[in-house]
């Protein structure tokens, strides 16, 4: 078997019993539920530098919400992509100790390395447990740097804090403040534009 296969193998097997479990539905190396008011993704993404000797691989976690879908007037997706979801994470980010990256070669203990992934796994979606909604996000989560304040923007907003939305939108055009960003726009973007009179801003 060569690596790419067995590496395959390996996301396969350490996701099986978690799945089972916790009621993912799998696509490819990406599975999907539904949880509370939320739709969670756990997707193993293959490096595109893969070979039949090496492979290597990242663990994704991404979270959609039917409010933020509702907010921005679009429907609520069966299945969305992980790049498609409102919040957006690696594995390592959210569960201290996990490497950043998985590697696979030709002698790789793949018993082993089943296990350590399906551990890691596991505490991933222990986070995801944790999240039914809005609230809970910001519960487990600061996003308190760079884009993710625009997406505490928008949760505190369908959650009515609306001075903490306006806060946070006015962090994030700050944070960004090189790019050209204004606040009128961004509370476009962010479909927030009730918030406008508010700030003192015409949308």
């Amino acid at each position: 078997m060569d690596a790419i296969k067995k590496l395959t193998a390996i996301a396969t097997a350490a996701m099986k019993p978690l799945a089972k479990a916790g009621g993912f539905t799998k696509k490819d190396l990406t599975w999907r539920r539904r949880h509370g008011e939320t739709l969670q993704v756990l997707n193993v993404q293959r490096s595109h530098g893969n070979t039949a000797s090496e492979a290597r691989c990242y663990v994704n976690v991404a979270l959609s919400f039917d409010a933020l879908y509702r907010l921005e007037d679009r429907p609520i997706p069966e299945a969305p992509k992980e790049h498609e979801c409102h919040f957006r994470e690696r594995m390592e980010h959210l569960v201290p100790g996990a490497p950043s990256e998985w590697d696979v070669d030709m002698d790789t203990d793949e018993a082993v390395l089943t296990a350590r992934l399906s551990e890691a796994l596991g505490r991933a979606a222990a986070f995801l447990d944790a999240v039914d909604g809005p609230a809970k996000l910001l519960h487990q989560h600061a996003l308190d740097y760079g884009a993710q304040l625009f997406l505490r923007a928008q949760l505190r907003y369908v959650m009515g804090d609306l001075d903490g939305a306006l806060a946070d939108v006015r962090g994030g055009v700050e944070f960004f403040a090189d790019r050209g960003l204004t606040l009128e726009r961004q509370l476009r973007a962010l479909h927030l534009t009730q918030l406008a009179s508010r700030a003192g801003v015409k949308t």
